[in-house]
């Protein structure tokens, strides 16, 4: 009788493992946001971690490497969240009053974008010359969206008169709680982080809610 090997796992190969990969995803994004995706090479990411260009290539293309490095800037990491839902967003749909879904609402901007806005900018002009990202950058959307929709939803008896849900989703997504928006003011225009988040707050209460 032939006894089967059971395979053997060692903790501390696996958090070696784990910690060369979140390197390796930390200098593929700051390549990508520094030098865009078409301008970064796998041998500037593994110059970057200290690592050979096969050590680089064992985490994937340099394709997978961008949307590994997508989800855990809108995931923290956990690769779980959808579009960056967590926590901060939960409470923001759980909060009933106004004055509390607003400041909520506020909270869970201000705290993604930093660590977001800047590879989901890489991410999207990657998309504009390669087919795979570019379909990646449409799912994201449709799930940036979705997760939209369910904030608006939240507001319920919140909206203006006459709002529909997704007429207010539309306009949320596209015109206030928008990447293109922000880049367009921080970027092109010298907003501060703050100053974005405060008008996207007003702006949708302003559009949107009673």
């Amino acid at each position: 009788m032939v006894t089967a090997r059971r395979a053997y796992r060692s903790p501390i190969r696996e958090k070696q493992a784990q910690s060369t990969r979140n390197a390796i995803l930390d200098a593929a994004a700051q390549s990508f946001v520094d030098a865009g995706y078409a301008g970064t090479t796998m041998k500037d990411i593994a110059e970057r971690v200290g690592v050979s260009v096969q050590s680089v290539h064992l985490f994937g293309p340099k394709a997978s490497l961008l949307l590994a490095a997508v989800d855990r800037a809108i995931s923290n990491g956990d690769g779980t969240s959808s579009a960056g839902v967590d926590e901060g967003f939960h409470a923001a749909v759980a909060a009933r009053t106004k004055p509390e879904k607003l400041r909520r609402m506020r909270a869970f901007i201000r705290g993604r974008m930093p660590q977001a806005a800047p590879v989901l900018r890489a991410f999207r002009d990657a998309a504009s010359s390669d087919p795979a990202i570019a379909q990646a950058w449409r799912q994201h959307e449709r799930r940036r969206y979705a997760d939209v929709t369910t904030f608006v939803e939240s507001c319920g008896d919140l909206l203006q008169p006459g709002r529909t849900i997704q007429r207010a989703a539309d306009i949320a997504w596209a015109a206030i709680i928008s990447p293109q928006v922000a880049d367009m003011l921080i970027d092109g225009r010298g907003w501060t982080i703050d100053e974005y988040v405060d008008w996207a707050v007003e702006t949708f209460d302003l559009l949107l809610l009673r």
